[in-house]
């Protein structure tokens, strides 16, 4: 549709209808679409729900696999650390996490403070003593049965033995396979699902509403352009808002029109000073039939000075391109400025409207009408738009033309019927016409009327005739002789004692050449050593 719109640069052209486009092909005979089934129905809302809630929403935030593959990787070089290289120092930690050498020291420390005199451990202390450790009873006799214990040792042990048979002693600690591999796996886990959990939770909700607003608060107080771009942009997205309210307004308070019924497009076109104005809106049907275009634009004339603006329309039907001008009072008033704008416009009395608030302008096509007028209009003290909000509504003139009524078919069918004869196809006049039966376009200019340019009448010297030929050639004797044609030859000289080739043909001998003509006479002045020398032809002259 965007092809259709008019431009600044070709007022003048006629814009041409887009064919419509051909309806798909119905799909091969076997190949109808199938309903999918309860089952196809639940997979194809699960892939739906799918596409949706996760590809459109979640994945956009979801962290990189390249993220979690470092975090795994930190997590194994943190335990092999943590665990291999420089493991942990236990303190303050029970007994029963000590060797068995020492919980055995530990025993022992009990039993000398038991039967010792000096430091006095009653019985329910020893029983505490001993609970810390794993089956005191059983070390006790481990102890005893080594020969080297001393006797002393032996002693006091032998002064716990009842207790320690009484007291069950702490649970073991024993590292196994089982709780290693769980040691490693568990936090792996926990990155591959914590992760992904915590990033969304970051991305969707803690920074775009705590941290992003900081962040840019931050960088708007130290960056005044910053400062300056970020209200501009809250300004436009302001107006955005308000001219959407607007516009909502707007059509709530539409009059039906008396004649042409409800609106087929309405539209809210706003110029503010010192911004771009060119604003376009097709025109169509709700049911997407394409009608034309309407739009308005700071007048091409007087572009870019905002004196006055011309409001626009395109019928598709009719190829017509329709324009008036609001222009303001002092622009009116400067005769310079109203002239050119009245050489611009076909009907100066009809087509300039002075721009008020209560100003309305209408544009009539063969098929539709426009009107635009303001709904709100700041002239500043130089008689410029300073800004307006121009209201722009478009009616349908004619209606597609209704279908024809189906024939009605009888309910019962004769026993026997004779064929009815052919029937041809009503005429094309019959048919009633539709509303691009009759597209009609500008014909070309005849060629006459075009002014002939300088390669029109180019004309070009004819070639030159050639020399009439002889019918027949001229004898040889009339023929002038040329210097081929008599060349003789100095025969070879003769032998010694053999008569010449010349003597034995009747010619006399040939004398030599003078000297001096073409034999050197001097062999020294050669510098060729003689190899320049030749003998001429004999032309017979």
């Amino acid at each position: 549709m965007g092809l259709l719109r008019r431009g600044k640069n070709d007022s003048d052209k006629q814009a041409v209808p887009l064919e419509a486009a051909a309806p798909p092909p119905p799909p091969p005979k076997g190949e109808e679409k199938k309903s999918p089934g309860l089952f196809g129905g639940i997979r194809q809302y699960i892939l739906d729900s799918y596409n949706g809630l996760y590809k459109i929403v979640l994945e956009p935030s979801m962290p990189t696999k390249q993220t979690i593959a470092l975090l795994i990787v930190g997590v194994i070089i943190g335990m092999v650390w943590g665990y291999v290289l420089a493991p942990v120092v236990f303190y303050s930690a029970n007994p029963n996490r000590l060797n068995q050498a020492a919980q055995n020291q530990w025993i022992k420390m009990a039993a000398v403070g038991y039967e010792s005199s000096g430091v006095q451990y009653n019985m329910e202390t020893v029983q505490g003593l001993l609970a810390q450790v794993p089956n005191p009873a059983g070390a006790i006799a481990t102890m005893l049965a080594d020969p080297n214990i001393s006797a002393p040792d032996s002693q006091a042990l032998n002064s716990i033995v009842s207790i320690a048979q009484s007291v069950a002693g702490a649970a073991p600690i024993e590292p196994d396979l089982v709780t290693s591999i769980r040691d490693l796996i568990v936090p792996i886990l926990l990155v591959l699902i914590v992760t992904p959990i915590l990033v969304l939770i970051w991305r969707l909700l803690f920074y775009p509403n705590f941290v992003a607003p900081l962040l840019d608060n931050f960088h708007a107080a130290r960056d005044p352009k910053y400062r300056a771009e970020r209200q501009r942009q809250r300004d436009a997205l302001g107006r955005m808002k308000e001219e959407k309210k607007a516009l909502e307004e707007m059509k709530k308070q539409t009059v039906a029109d008396v004649e042409l019924g409800s609106p087929v497009v309405q539209a809210l076109s706003v110029y503010n000073k010192g911004g771009i104005y060119d604003y376009s809106k097709e025109i169509e049907l709700g049911t997407g039939e394409f009608l034309g275009q309407c739009g308005s634009v700071i007048a091409e004339v007087v572009d870019p000075d905002p004196v006055a603006v011309e409001v626009w329309l395109f019928d598709i039907f009719g190829s017509q391109n329709l324009r008036k001008v609001f222009v303001t009072e002092a622009g009116m008033a400067d005769p310079s400025i109203r002239t050119r704008l009245e050489d611009d416009v076909d009907n100066p009395a009809a087509d300039i409207i002075v721009a008020r608030p209560d100003a309305v302008l209408t544009i009539d096509s063969d098929k539709l009408r426009l009107q635009a007028k303001f709904s709100t209009l700041a002239i500043d003290a130089s008689g410029r738009f300073e800004n307006f909000r121009m209201q722009l509504t478009a009616w349908q003139k004619e209606k597609a033309a209704a279908p024809m009524p189906m024939p009605s078919v009888t309910a019962t069918v004769p026993a026997v019927a004779p064929i009815p004869a052919y029937a041809p196809p009503p005429p094309p006049a019959a048919r009633p016409m539709s509303d691009y039966d009759n597209l009609q376009f500008d014909p070309p200019p005849p060629p006459a009327a075009r002014p002939m340019s300088d390669y029109d009448n180019l004309q070009f010297d004819p070639p030159p005739m050639p020399a009439a030929r002889p019918p027949v050639p001229p004898p040889p004797a009339a023929r002038p002789m040329s210097d081929y044609d008599n060349l003789q030859f100095d025969p070879p000289p003769a032998p010694a004692g053999a008569p010449s080739l010349g003597s034995l043909m009747g010619r006399p001998p040939v004398p030599p050449p003078p000297s001096g003509i073409f034999a050197d006479d001097d062999e020294d002045d050669d510098p060729f050593g003689g190899t320049g020398d030749f003998t001429p032809l004999n032309t017979g002259r």
